[in-house]
């Protein structure tokens, strides 16, 4: 949709919500004002706890949740107020953290405005508020970046809905088990990686290397499915990279049932990233390690060929004990 002079003439006079650099760092070729749901997730500048404090379950609350200060409750309702000023954009879900928040926003219809320019709005009653609680003294709140996802797979909506509300109760289980989910950097045939979890499992002596094709018959598959947890189940910790038939079952069945396992994955560690799911639930209870070779990527793509061999060269190197050395 084309702006109209009249509402080029607006954006002018509100410099604020002109495109800024970040939209170098939004997913290349897609349309920001098209009808789309995304959740965007923007941190306080020097990851401050500005917004509020987390506390522990009370009477009240049968999990983790946040109270929020003055600032956050200011932050809640500018946000509840978008609408207000960009009618086509509906605030459908906010979590607030001390230091962060993520949202979720739905362009209901293709606008005016893009994703950044109703940011760069939000950021600026925000950042209002803030100077009225400062003494009209400037201080900028957030940091200049934001990230976004594009909800558009089945389902993704209600899980990522179920994922920012669990946000409260995974930091505190982050909190209280903070070994467990400090990226740590280990080095595999020669070559540094990331790992997140119970660093201890790289020492056991016994594992098994979890491999499978996909072009065995049913029979052979579940027969291959069958041989590996009979392993496991002798007190080897799975090591797999998670690709083929069997090997998610495996991963699974381990995930499931509390059994040790260093689990090669294909994205990266961004610096705030941590596991989700029942992944989080394993690496909280020491049961997961997590080894990333590459670096973070924001878009998701399909794994090649190669990729998928590398991350299996990775899991076997492990169970023969080709590392190095870890910190």
């Amino acid at each position: 949709m084309a702006l109209t002079e009249q509402q080029k003439r607006w954006l002018d006079s509100h410099p604020e919500l002109k495109p800024s650099q970040q939209g170098k760092k939004r997913k290349e070729g897609h349309n920001y004002r098209s009808r789309c749901i995304y959740l965007v997730t923007l941190c306080i500048e020097g990851r401050l706890p500005l917004l509020g404090t987390l506390h522990a379950p009370d009477e009240w609350h049968r999990v983790p949740h946040v109270v929020l200060s003055e600032l956050g409750k200011k932050v809640l309702s500018t946000w509840r107020a978008i609408p207000r000023y960009y009618p086509e954009v509906e605030a459908m879900k906010i979590q607030i953290m001390p230091d962060h928040l993520h949202g979720i926003l739905f362009f209901k219809q293709e606008t005016a405005y893009h994703l950044g320019q109703v940011i760069n709005g939000f950021k600026k009653g925000c950042n209002d508020a803030y100077k009225a609680l400062n003494d009209n003294t400037f201080k900028r709140l957030w940091e200049t970046e934001y990230t976004d996802t594009i909800l558009a797979g089945p389902n993704h909506l209600d899980v990522m809905r179920n994922y920012i509300a669990d946000n409260p109760r995974r930091r505190w289980v982050k909190q209280h088990n903070g070994s467990l989910f400090r990226k740590n950097s280990i080095v595999v045939d020669g070559k540094s990686m990331d790992a997140m979890g119970n660093m201890h499992l790289l020492s056991y002596r016994e594992k098994i290397y979890v491999q499978c094709t996909n072009r065995l018959d049913d029979a052979g598959l579940e027969a291959a499915r069958r041989r590996f947890i009979a392993q496991a189940l002798e007190g080897k910790v799975v090591v797999t990279a998670g690709i083929s038939r069997v090997e998610k079952d495996v991963m699974n069945w381990a995930l499931n049932n509390g059994h040790e396992m260093i689990l090669v994955v294909e994205n990266g560690m961004s610096p705030l990233w941590k596991p989700a799911g029942k992944q989080f639930e394993a690496c909280a209870n020491g049961t997961l390690l997590i080894v990333a070779p590459w670096e973070y990527s924001r878009f998701s793509h399909k794994i090649s060929r190669s990729k998928c061999l590398a991350m299996n060269d990775v899991a076997l190197a492990i169970v023969e004990g080709r590392v190095a050395g870890a910190s």
